[in-house]
């Protein structure tokens, strides 16, 4: 069964690729969303320039779907850290 902790569990032990460090300890998971056999994550990066970004989705995808084979969808959401804290800064919200 598909929860958020097994979710959590399985990116832990997954790294960040700028800075190295696995995305629960970073503290850049954000959520999780699961309809049917169809699952969202949405996980914070660090780097939005970042071309290596699509080897990364593809590996939390890989280990997510081989845990959990009954999941026929997984979608992974990334979310700049960087620019949420230079607008939280400088006073600029906008919905996303």
């Amino acid at each position: 069964m598909v929860t958020e902790q097994n979710i959590k569990n399985i990116l832990s032990a997954i790294n960040e690729p700028f800075l190295k460090k696995d995305y629960i300890s970073l503290g850049f998971f954000k959520s999780v969303s699961l309809n049917g056999n169809n699952l969202v994550v949405s996980l914070g990066i660090s780097d939005p320039l970042n071309k290596n970004l699509e080897p990364v989705k593809t590996q939390i995808i890989n280990s997510i779907k081989s845990n959990f084979p009954e999941l026929t969808d997984v979608k992974i959401i990334l979310v700049s850290e960087y620019l949420i804290i230079r607008m939280i800064k400088k006073q600029q919200y906008f919905l996303m």
